[in-house]
């Protein structure tokens, strides 16, 4: 329990003081409760004031100015119950900012979490930091790689996809690389260590995230962009109040009239409409900037597998009825990627199961078995036409051009055999998702043809999803530090604003080092979605473009909420400059100018055609 516990943040602190301070001015509006809202307002002044310095010191003019001059100008003109209402509303500005960004870092915490910490060496559980290079580490079945090693064992399958996205699991043999963030998908297998696991290509990704996110540049409100030039105006406007009056008590009453509210309120109130909007239609936006930023992209990075494809395999075509009723009679018996969908087109084609004897699995191989006296195999073409040539003495028929059949076919497949006779290939595809299609004809009928594809999967594969889907420009064969490189370069060359759009653990440092980041939550909680600044929920990017829409219109209401409520409020300012407005009065219309900003915010909530 004791580790769980979090000291409440500052402004939390502040929110619940002014708030008491607020209920005990309107119960017992003497002089007590009157010098506690005091105390908090000077507190409050004093916090703007230090804000004020670090911005101008970082080059930036923001609310914190528009806040001081309404919190004192109430306050001179003795109008306490306004401004502990302003205090309360930028503490709760404040804790709103406080939870994206820690929800940002425990992210981060929680996929370093979920990384193994121990791996088994000689037998003995021991810490990752304990290991040295040469180390002979056992990996069981089931297990994450979590360090970087080369192969001891004969053969391992392991399932890339977490850093190539490439969904089919390889097979690799004795001496052959093997990265760590990887998963064991095959039997128990040995490795000797070659990087220790602050090295490792893991915790790269790792690295490469979090420096991402630690040196992306902070996103400038909108509201900060006209609160420079609504206090020059306030200012101005009060000063000329006070000149022709000689009269201080009038530029406050100006002043009144230029609290922040419709920006402090109004801007906030639209991007959580659009937050809302977009949530209706399977988008999480994490915070309010991810909604302006994503209204202002300009290209468009594609991951692959999961993204444009549905990351899952089908089964595509079968030379006979025979090849994928034995097949499907073997893989009943396995929990391989390819035996879900050769079980489902068995199933589909209303072939009956054989009842298959002795049947034994190769990690990484295939499958073999015994059926009618005969053994049949289904896998790799190495494995299931062992020892023998090829003749048509069995009860199957045979096809010796089969292999050269399939011999330029980029697809996945496995073989069949008989007697170690192939009697038939199974191919299989990830399919593309039509969805995905839909999305990117219609961000390039609205003018966004900067369309790309960047996968870790090999570039004939990239070239053929590419064309499909209508997209001219795509790498393939990338690490995830390239992702990022051909990115980074992109967006230097063509000074554009980049949408990068993954699904996997490989995709993280891209997300979080793009203009803006979109993950399409897979099955499993990924890397990819703890660094993007948008998920998009379902699996699917078909709802994209219409998250794109509901964004640009967002900005759009938002920018109409700051122009509403500043322009309302300088008219109102150049009246209260004849002192034909009192305090009181200008008030109460300060407080009808944010009703109507707020009023005009909610119309993004409406869907958008």
């Amino acid at each position: 329990m004791k580790d769980n516990f979090k000291l409440p943040s500052t402004s939390l602190i502040f929110l619940v003081l002014a708030i008491f301070s607020l209920i005990n001015l309107l119960v017992l509006p003497g002089q007590k409760a009157g010098i506690l809202v005091f105390i908090i307002c000077i507190i409050t002044l004093l916090k703007n004031i230090n804000d004020i310095i670090q911005g101008f010191i970082n080059g930036q003019v923001g609310m914190d100015i528009l806040a001081i001059l309404a919190i004192s100008s109430c306050l001179i003109i003795d109008d306490k119950l306004a401004a502990i209402v302003v205090v309360c509303m930028l503490f709760t500005g404040d804790i709103i900012e406080e939870y994206a960004e820690g929800k940002s870092k425990k992210s981060l915490e929680n996929l370093v979490a979920n990384f193994p910490t121990k791996v088994t060496v000689d037998g003995k559980k021991v810490d990752l930091s304990d290991v040295v290079i040469g180390d002979e580490v056992t990996i069981m079945a089931g297990e994450i790689i979590p360090i970087d090693m080369t192969l001891s064992s004969d053969s391992a399958t392991i399932d890339t996809s977490s850093l190539t996205g490439e969904s089919i699991p390889v097979t690799l043999i004795c001496g052959e690389s093997i990265s760590s963030g990887t998963l064991n998908v095959g039997a128990t297998f040995s490795g000797k260590v070659t990087k220790i696991a602050s090295e490792s290509a893991y915790q790269e990704i790792l690295n490469i995230t979090n420096s991402a996110l630690e040196t992306k540049a902070p996103m400038v409100k909108l509201a900060d962009k006209y609160a420079g030039v609504f206090t020059i105006i306030s200012l101005t406007i009060a000063g000329f109040a006070w000149a022709i009056s000689g009269d201080f008590m009038r530029a406050a009453e100006v002043l009144v009239l230029a609290t922040p509210c419709p920006l402090i309120i109004g801007v906030p109130v639209a991007f959580i409409s659009g937050m809302a909007n977009l949530s209706r239609n399977h988008i999480i936006a994490k915070n309010g900037a991810a909604i302006e930023k994503f209204s202002r992209i300009d290209a468009i990075f594609f991951d692959k597998t999961g993204t444009i494809t549905t990351g899952n395999l089908v089964v595509t075509g079968f030379d006979s009825a025979d090849t994928l009723q034995i097949a499907a009679s073997l893989e009943q018996k396995s929990g391989h990627i390819f035996a879900h969908s050769i079980l489902e087109k068995a199933a589909s084609e209303n072939l009956d199961l054989l009842d298959v004897d002795d049947v034994d699995e190769i990690m990484g191989m295939g499958l073999s078995g015994v059926y009618d006296g005969k053994h049949i195999r289904v896998g790799k073409e190495s494995f299931v036409c062992v020892g023998c040539a090829h003749t048509k003495n069995n009860a199957f028929k045979i096809d010796d051009t089969i292999i050269k059949k399939h011999k330029n076919d980029l697809s996945p497949r496995v073989y069949v055999s008989v007697e170690n006779k192939i009697i038939g290939a199974i191919t299989f595809a990830d399919n593309i998702s039509q969805n995905a299609i839909d999305a990117i004809s219609d961000f390039k009928e609205n003018g966004i043809t900067d369309l790309n594809i960047i996968s870790g999967d090999k570039k004939e594969v990239v070239k053929h999803v590419a064309e499909t889907v209508g997209i001219d420009s795509y790498y393939g064969e990338l690490l995830p530090i390239e992702k990022v490189q051909v990115l980074q370069k992109h967006h230097s060359d063509d000074d554009c604003n980049c949408l990068m759009v993954g699904d996997g653990v490989n995709d993280a440092p891209v997300l979080a080092s793009a203009f803006i980041g979109a993950a399409v939550l897979a099955k499993q909680n990924s890397a990819a979605s703890l660094s993007a600044d948008l998920i998009l929920v379902g699996e699917s990017i078909g709802q994209l473009f219409t998250g794109y829409q509901i964004a640009k219109n967002t900005r759009k209401i938002a920018f109409q909420s700051i122009m509403i409520g500043m322009s309302l409020s300088i008219v109102c300012m150049l009246i209260a400059t004849t002192g034909i407005i009192p305090a009181v009065v200008g008030a109460i219309i300060q407080e009808c100018i944010d009703v109507i900003a707020i009023t005009n915010a909610l119309r993004a909530l409406k869907t958008v055609k």
